[in-house]
């Protein structure tokens, strides 16, 4: 089965210096001489670069404030020598590129900006960030592949195919951050502790939980007869051993069985990474950037003493939750809730998610690169909260490591994800 490769170029120059620096040695395709500036009256950005390739490459903008993306799915209004969709490439040689800030960005920029300019071999589209990959499940058990593609439209979840025949992936870039919670954080556990974590290899994450009728489309039958799930759009209830195989053992291993979903995956895509998140992947993924209690930025105050019985519309926004009142205790369709700011959905709040790592009560309070967790434990790590759960369980630190990898449960379930090497 292939790997996944990655690789990239980036010049930087900062508005109203036109200063260019390469970022990436290793990569076979170099952009120089960057140049732009912005028109103050018009607010019209315009970039000169050169693209030394031997073949046409894929070229997209990004624009910094402060050290921070914008979001390359936020600059629309491109123009010029630039890849608009997965189709378009750019020759070789001196190019030019425009972008109206004033059309798609409030702040229209004028000062403290950096442009980048990024190039990707064709084969390397992938990696691109802001893309998606879609998995194509359509052909159901019978499928001799599943056919892979990326672009960058985002989901529409009322759309049934896209909680049916596709599985969906969204691009997450390497980075650090905070996992666990600070001890001030009203609703933590002792199991929480606050520690750097670096990921240095990139990943998609799925946009949805795998649902019932995906499920379905892999393997054909659901794992047990779940009567929770209000219909096929919602997230399936599937054991550990469900999602990879009986006997799999993780770290030791990536080995997954074959009848599993990730196997049967791995097998009809050609994609051999294909597998339940570690545990750093997932709460990075949850979080999405954001250091607060919820992924949405909404931290409770110290003036909420009995947090679980008081209703919060900034964390029914985004999770099924007690106390919500139209919360049942069943399982909602996938990507009803608003999703966080890599447009993940239901990352909190509508079925439990396992993940690979076995459990460890205390994750230590020093950085770490890359955690896989113990080589041995009983039981897996748990994320997120089932549907009805208290509403201070649906943060980004929540965790729990007391169920077997062979339970069958209406509120467990997994998510996809796909580590880019």
């Amino acid at each position: 089965m292939k790997k996944m490769m990655w690789w990239c170029c980036s010049l930087l120059a900062c508005v109203g210096a036109g200063v260019a620096e390469a970022t990436d040695a290793f990569t076979p395709i170099q952009v120089k001489t960057v140049n732009f500036h912005q028109d103050r009256r018009t607010y019209r950005v315009e970039v000169d670069y050169t693209l030394e390739a031997d073949e046409p490459a894929f070229v997209r903008l990004d624009i910094l404030t402060n050290g921070v993306s914008i979001g390359m799915e936020n600059i629309k209004t491109l123009s010029g020598d630039v890849s608009r969709n997965f189709s378009t490439f750019v020759e070789p040689g001196a190019r030019h590129l425009s972008w109206s800030a004033r059309s798609d960005w409030y702040g229209y920029l004028e000062s403290n900006v950096v442009a980048v300019v990024r190039a990707w071999p064709t084969n390397g589209l992938y990696t691109v960030p802001g893309c998606y990959m879609v998995v194509d499940l359509s052909g159901g058990t019978s499928a001799t592949e599943y056919p892979v593609s990326y672009t960058f439209d985002s989901p529409n979840p009322a759309v049934d195919a896209n909680l049916s025949d596709k599985l969906w992936l969204k691009y997450c870039p390497p980075g650090t951050y905070l996992m666990g919670s600070p001890t001030t954080e009203i609703g933590r556990s002792n199991n929480e502790d606050q520690h750097q974590v670096t990921l240095t290899e990139p990943f998609f994450a799925g946009v949805f939980d795998v649902t019932c009728a995906q499920y379905k489309k892999v393997i054909g039958s659901l794992p047990f007869s779940d009567g929770s799930a209000a219909n096929d759009y919602c997230p399936v209830a599937a054991s550990w051993n469900d999602a990879r195989g009986a006997g799999c053992a993780w770290p030791a291993s990536n080995d997954v069985a074959a009848a599993s979903f990730m196997g049967v995956l791995r097998a009809k895509t050609g994609i051999d990474t294909f597998d339940l998140p570690t545990e750093g992947q997932w709460e990075y993924a949850c979080r999405a950037g954001e250091t607060n209690t919820y992924y949405n930025g909404f931290s409770f105050s110290s003036a909420c003493p009995d947090a679980n019985n008081t209703y919060h519309a900034e964390i029914a926004e985004i999770a099924w939750c007690r106390p919500e009142s139209n919360s049942p205790f069943q399982k909602i369709r996938a990507g009803s809730k608003k999703p966080n700011n890599w447009g993940l959905y239901d990352m909190v709040g509508n079925i439990y998610e396992w993940c690979l790592d076995n459990y460890v009560a205390n994750l230590g309070k020093r950085a770490v690169t890359n955690p896989v967790g113990p080589e041995t434990g009983t039981n897996p790590v748990v994320r997120s909260m089932g549907i009805g759960g208290a509403c201070t369980g649906v943060r980004s630190a929540y965790r729990r490591g007391d169920k077997a990898k062979s339970l069958h449960d209406g509120g467990f379930g997994f998510r996809v994800f796909c580590t880019v090497r």
